[in-house]
């Protein structure tokens, strides 16, 4: 199994008319689209926290000869202006993302050669976490530690062509021999958020991934699987609600379709919120009772057109809200990536009159 960096998908929403959705058909944003440093094009919000959010940025090369396309790390400190995470001392290389932020710490990865390495930047310059690994990346931030996966052996021939990358799901607290290894029985794992001590990710073999729970340590990890999904992830988490995706099939078609689903703590509390009339759904952030994803839809409807749907769930499938209703005139498709514990600001992007998805916030109306 290949590692892929975590990628955004989109959602749609049907407005639903019955008494207990009414309250939350009331929420209001206003969507803030962000520059990008020239000459960047588009990019990405992938997480927000007190205020501050980072991402990305990327050059689009399309019919360009000669034009070498970059992915460049992009924070917005004030939620307004841009800044090339490259500047000053950090001496990133490219590729790069950034994954996390939290109390003015930024985490994500760059690339070395070939390999993903883990990089924390703080005011005082760049770390690389990487150390002994072959290779590593960040994907969340918390008080006092950083989570995301670890490349722990070379990338061997597996037969038939296929290669095969073991990785282990992996926490950091700052310097590079600091790790702390979560994997347990399965070929693959990876952390894909947290909140406070609490961790989530997946664990896997072959062609099945288990959605999994840890509180800091490897002997602390909880199987999220029922089996009611053939496969599953968990990629948020806020108190005792962890949430993501599992993989269904429809009988009809025997086509896969994700389904937005939403755990407390044990295998058996699963719940499938995927909102009727979407093709598949997504979470990837969670705040207190809000859940933020996105869906994509077979059929464009008149209220929220677009393929891509930015949604917000209150725990329920009739609680859904597509945020693609509050996009600015130009704007057809949205996807939603994280929340703010604090502000309670939705971010992502949106595809607008540029035909790319640029960095894009949704600030609840006051």
């Amino acid at each position: 199994m290949l590692h892929t960096t975590r990628t955004l998908v989109l959602t749609a929403f049907v407005i639903l008319a019955c008494p207990v959705s009414q309250a939350f058909a009331q929420t209001k944003y206003t969507v803030r689209i962000l520059n990008v440093p020239p000459p960047l094009l588009g990019g990405n919000v992938s997480s927000i926290n007190n205020g501050t959010a980072v991402g990305w940025g990327y050059t689009n090369c399309q019919g360009q000869l000669g034009c070498v396309s970059q992915v460049i790390p992009v924070a917005w400190p004030d939620l307004v202006t841009p800044v090339d995470l490259r500047e000053g001392s950090n001496n990133i290389q490219l590729p790069s993302q950034m994954q996390g932020v939290f109390a003015g710490m930024y985490g994500g990865w760059e690339t070395d050669g070939l390999a993903h390495h883990a990089i924390l930047i703080d005011p005082s310059g760049k770390t690389d976490l990487n150390g002994i690994f072959f290779a590593s990346q960040i994907l969340a931030m918390c008080n006092g530690y950083q989570a995301g996966m670890a490349q722990t052996t070379p990338l061997t021939n597996s037969g038939g062509g296929s290669q095969r990358i073991i990785f282990h799901a992996m926490l950091w607290s700052g310097s590079v021999n600091s790790w702390v290894d979560l994997h347990n029985q399965q070929d693959v794992s990876e952390v894909t958020a947290c909140d406070g001590n609490t961790q989530v990710g997946w664990a896997g073999s072959g062609f099945q991934t288990h959605a999994v729970m840890w509180t800091g340590t490897r002997t602390s990890e909880i199987d999220l699987h029922s089996g009611a999904s053939q496969s599953d992830q968990a990629t948020a988490v806020s108190g005792n609600t962890q949430a993501g995706w599992g993989a269904f099939e429809d009988k009809a078609t025997k086509q896969q379709f994700a389904h937005a689903l939403i755990w407390h703590g044990a295998s058996n509390t699963l719940t499938d919120i995927h909102p009727a009339g979407y093709q598949s759904s997504q979470i990837f952030a969670a705040a207190g009772s809000k859940q933020v994803g996105f869906a994509t839809n077979a059929t464009a409807d008149a209220i929220a057109p677009g393929t891509y749907h930015g949604l917000l769930w209150f725990g329920t499938a009739a609680s859904v809200v597509d945020l693609n209703q509050f996009l600015p005139p130009g704007y057809t498709d949205s996807q939603t990536v994280a929340i703010d514990p604090v502000t309670g600001i939705i971010a992502g992007a949106a595809k607008g009159p540029k035909g790319v998805f640029e960095p894009a916030l949704w600030v609840p109306a006051q």
